[in-house]
């Protein structure tokens, strides 16, 4: 063979392995790789301040978030605020996700990544409106650099058969209590004044009501009690100076009308500049649930009085779960308190 014919040959054989590649990556792809490196939901990159409502499925539990005068609420849990750094955090991980790789389109594959009916969450996102800015199943999520991004995720979007590995990383707790806003009320402990404890009669007999205190920020705290003054045990009071910084729930509901089922104390907790926060204890089977009133004194700044209406006007709605820990740290102070 002559060496025209040779590299005639070889350009011909050449010609048909690009060919081949390009047929192959085109069957592959089924066109979708003029996607690549684009937002895995336009809608949703584009604005994602635009979204009022997220609709939430896991195989185990289905969740709505409502954005309600600038506040996310779930009607899930009596419409009880949400985390907004939670909520809005997810949203921005839905925003960033950029299409990295076309993968199956074969249904039964769907769960090798988490996007079987069994194993994927479900989310749709809609504005003020109600139209749907975004409707996507998240699978499995992948440990590793994807694209520009520290990790992947899968996902398919709804309508589509093409499942697609995304740049980007999504958080989606499965419980409820995860996306809530369980802070009750953050109290500095350096603005703490005093501690009433006045503990309810049980089974006919009262235990002994006790007081912590002290004069300024810097001070050591004292306590006094049916003996007298004396000085606090430094751990104890300054474990129950932080029992309010903050104080969070383990559960949450609507307040019941009538009397606080098993009411077996009321602490009243002062700070330096006014501020009043009393806790009424109560008990239900095994279960401790706090209800909460915000005051300020009258000689108050106006601020420290308008502080105590926003943060009454937050808490009057609600009773709070309180944990065994938690609730033993507020009441079980009288022995543990002598130095």
């Amino acid at each position: 063979m002559s060496a025209r014919a040779l590299l005639l040959a070889l350009a011909a054989a050449l010609l048909a392995v690009i060919a081949a590649t390009v047929a192959v990556v085109g069957q592959l792809t089924g066109g979708d790789n003029l996607a690549l490196g684009r937002p895995a939901l336009p809608a949703v990159a584009k604005d994602p301040a635009a979204v009022a409502r997220i609709d939430l499925a896991h195989p185990r539990a289905r969740y709505r978030f409502i954005r309600r005068d600038g506040q996310w609420i779930t009607p899930d849990k009596f419409d009880h605020p949400l985390s907004a750094r939670r909520v809005n955090g997810l949203i921005n991980e839905l925003a960033a996700l950029r299409l990295v790789e076309a993968k199956t389109r074969r249904p039964a594959r769907f769960g090798r990544i988490g996007l079987d009916p069994a194993g994927g969450s479900h989310l749709r996102l809609f504005n003020d409106a109600g139209a749907v800015l975004g409707d996507v199943t998240i699978g499995d999520r992948l440990a590793r650099p994807t694209g520009t991004a520290k990790a992947g995720t899968f996902l398919r979007r709804e309508g589509e058969d093409q499942a697609w590995l995304a740049g980007g990383g999504v958080t989606l707790p499965v419980a409820l209590k995860a996306w809530l806003a369980t802070i009750v009320i953050d109290l500095d402990r350096a603005r703490v004044a005093v501690f009433e404890m006045a503990p309810r009669a049980a089974n006919g007999a009262a235990a002994p009501a006790w007081t912590v205190g002290r004069g300024g920020p810097g001070e050591a705290f004292s306590r006094l009690s049916a003996a007298g003054i004396g000085p606090a045990a430094p751990e104890a009071a300054a474990a129950l100076a932080r029992s309010l910084h903050p104080l969070r729930f383990s559960d949450v509901r609507r307040r019941r009308p009538g009397a606080l089922v098993g009411h077996f104390a009321r602490l009243r907790v002062a700070s330096f500049d006014g501020l009043v926060v009393t806790l009424d204890l109560g008990r239900e089977q095994t279960q401790n649930w706090a209800r909460l009133a915000v005051s300020a004194r009258a000689d108050a700044a106006a601020e420290v009085t308008a502080e105590a209406a926003r943060l009454n006007d937050k808490v009057k709605p609600w009773a709070y779960a309180l944990a065994p820990w938690l609730v033993d740290r507020l009441t079980d102070r009288h022995q543990r308190l002598a130095p």
